[in-house]
């Protein structure tokens, strides 16, 4: 961060990173994924949403033993598009 001193307050840092509007490790955010399935993914070592929209669908089915899921990689990507 950045010190900031003004007149008669000590410095205090002020973060210029902007925080995104979710938690990016979340996977819970992309509509569909639940608990379950967020956790089998994080066993698997896909931790963030922007992992899971690089994945192909099967490549998600394969992990979370599912056959039919609404494609959580275009969620994805469509919710690290909106958070820019």
């Amino acid at each position: 961060g950045i010190l900031n001193f003004s007149a008669g307050t000590d410095a205090i840092s002020t973060d210029t990173q902007t925080s995104p509007a979710f938690d990016n490790e979340d996977l819970t955010v992309i509509p569909g994924i639940g608990k379950v399935s967020a956790k089998r993914l994080k066993m698997k070592g896909i931790s963030t949403i922007e992992q899971v929209s690089k994945m192909n669908d099967s490549e998600i089915m394969e992990i979370i033993n599912s056959k039919k899921l609404d494609s959580w990689s275009d969620m994805a990507k469509k919710i690290l598009e909106n958070d820019k």
